[in-house]
């Protein structure tokens, strides 16, 4: 019966809430998001495994703009960077914390545990770190003069123990296979079965007969 009222409460939101315009706007920001997944791509290989980058790429777009508008710079360096922290976000609404096959700290609409909310905020902000470093690296050219770039590219690139995984681009290989997989495993399984609405409406079929 429990199920049934979830079922019931399913059916019913989605009726009342629909939206003629949002597969529309999923379409619109699925194509924005691809665009930017190919752009970070092409970054790292052209720009950032070369020992002589091919291309400025990016760099030179971000550029571009401080002859005439140095601000649309900023707010396109602002867009990369705030994609992969959404990115992550996704993640942790898609995986959330999980052991195995249990689920430590999901993140479910409407019904996420306050423990399990603050465990993936945290989640979050450390990536926001990891986020600021991989940017310095990409948009090297661009950020050449500021501070962070003096404290990721000069200071923590050198020290003694950690400049080896900078020389090396370990964190930036762990991306490309978490990339690599992510991509995988979407690809075999977009959608939980329990938000698929094909599986909802077969239980309901199943339930009237």
């Amino acid at each position: 019966m429990e199920k049934d009222v979830e079922d019931y409460n399913a059916v019913s939101d989605n009726y009342e809430k629909y939206n003629p315009l949002t597969p529309y706007f999923s379409l619109f920001f699925g194509i924005i998001s691809g665009i930017l997944s190919l752009a970070w791509l092409l970054q790292i290989m052209i720009y950032i495994f070369p020992t002589e980058p091919l291309h400025p790429f990016l760099n030179a777009f971000f550029m571009s703009f401080d002859g005439w508008f140095p601000l649309f710079g900023v707010i396109s360096v602002a867009i990369f960077t705030m994609y992969l922290l959404f990115c992550a976000i996704k993640g942790c609404f898609k995986f959330g914390l999980r052991f195995m096959l249990i689920d430590l700290h999901p993140m479910r609409v409407g019904r996420t545990y306050m423990s399990s909310f603050m465990f993936n905020i945290a989640l979050v902000l450390l990536c926001s770190l990891p986020v600021v470093q991989f940017a310095t690296t990409a948009f090297e050219d661009y950020a050449r003069f500021t501070n962070i770039r003096q404290i990721y590219g000069i200071q923590v690139a050198n020290l003694n123990f950690f400049g080896w995984f900078w020389t090396n681009y370990v964190f930036i290989y762990a991306f490309l296979v978490l990339f690599a997989l992510t991509t995988l495993y979407l690809i075999c399984k977009p959608r939980d079965k329990s938000g698929d609405s094909a599986d909802l409406r077969d239980r309901l079929k199943n339930r009237g007969t």
